[in-house]
């Protein structure tokens, strides 16, 4: 009964599961590492990182952080490239690349080199896989797509999707696009057809590995699920859907500890959107008979979304949790 009741509780948090415009109408989000003469690290000082528009103004700068990290935020879909500058680096500009609202958060690596070193940094600096010599129309077909699934005109975006690699085979991004738009018109064998190709393409495609798992974990495969969150949140590792996702799946297996350390880690993020992992931290904690460590959870979650899709569940759970005298005390009022 236990289980059936985290079963059912959990997956409405994130019903429905392959939601795209809805996840992110402010825009995508964009992590960007630095790596400096093949290792990933920072330069032991800020860097600015400026993000172009595809006319080459600026659209938002970041300073990094001392690990060489920065973010942006609610940023238009669309082709950009980076440019980063700083004390003890060359100047370097990146290759386009595409921000979409597809998914996990986006992870860019920008290799730069530093001022006395002759060591080349590869064309355009940024290291992915799936970015790297894609022809503009196919870019732009891409772009085409990512506009008309935000304004849910599916049909019209998976024909755009469809062009781009028909453009360009290759392109791990736009099949992986496809993909979430076959699972929102329930062609989920096709869906899982264009994850495998994308992933296939680009075995560092944090999205794909993403949805795949989104997609086990709606057919009850919550061992291979795992497997896919995790190499998604190995290769993007500030996304807090991947951790709330892979700590579901661990819920799901009995693995109460690991997915109460994952829950936990989502909002050590700084991100406020997934006040679900909340519940799924109180779900493992409560498993585990930690019962105050599991109130805590139940009452962040209610305080953050208390019209939430596990409202119920949460307050309910507080009542069952709640000593025996606290009980009688609150009956007698």
């Amino acid at each position: 009964m236990l289980r059936r009741t985290l079963v059912a509780g959990v997956l409405a948090a994130v019903s429905p599961l392959f939601a795209l415009a809805q996840r992110c109408p402010n825009g995508g989000v964009l992590n960007v590492r630095i790596q400096l003469e093949g290792v990933y690290h920072g330069s032991g000082q800020q860097l600015r990182v400026q993000l172009l528009r595809s006319g080459g103004s600026v659209q938002a700068e970041a300073m990094t952080s001392v690990m060489g990290e920065a973010q942006f935020t609610r940023v238009p879909s669309g082709t950009y490239r980076l440019r980063v500058t700083g004390p003890g680096v060359q100047p370097t500009e990146g290759l386009p690349l595409s921000v979409t609202c597809m998914g996990a958060d986006q992870m860019e690596v920008i290799r730069v080199r530093t001022e006395e070193s002759d060591a080349p940094s590869g064309p355009g600096g940024v290291v992915s896989a799936s970015q790297l010599n894609i022809p503009d129309k196919a870019r732009r077909e891409l772009d085409k797509g990512n506009q008309a699934a935000t304004h849910q005109k599916i049909e019209e975006a998976i024909r755009h999707f469809e062009k781009a690699i028909e453009l360009f085979p290759r392109y791990a991004l736009a099949h992986n696009n496809l993909g979430v738009l076959y699972m929102k018109v329930a062609r989920p064998r096709d869906g899982r057809a264009a994850f495998e190709k994308a992933l296939a393409l680009d075995p560092r495609c944090s999205q794909a590995h993403t949805n795949m798992g989104k997609l086990l974990m709606s057919e009850k495969q919550y061992a291979q699920a795992e497997e896919e969150l995790a190499q998604a949140v190995a290769i993007d590792v500030r996304g807090p859907e991947g951790y709330t996702l892979l700590a579901m799946s661990q819920l799901m297996e009995g693995k109460y500890t690991e997915a109460a350390d994952n829950a936990h880690r989502v909002h050590t993020l700084g991100d406020q959107g997934y006040s679900v992992a909340h519940f799924i931290a109180g779900q493992a904690l409560r498993a585990q008979r930690r019962v105050q460590e599991a109130m805590v959870e139940y009452e962040w979650y209610l305080r953050e979304t208390p019209q939430g899709p596990n409202a119920e569940n949460a307050r309910k759970a507080l009542a069952e949790l709640q000593p025996a005298d606290v009980n009688v005390a609150q009956q007698s009022h």
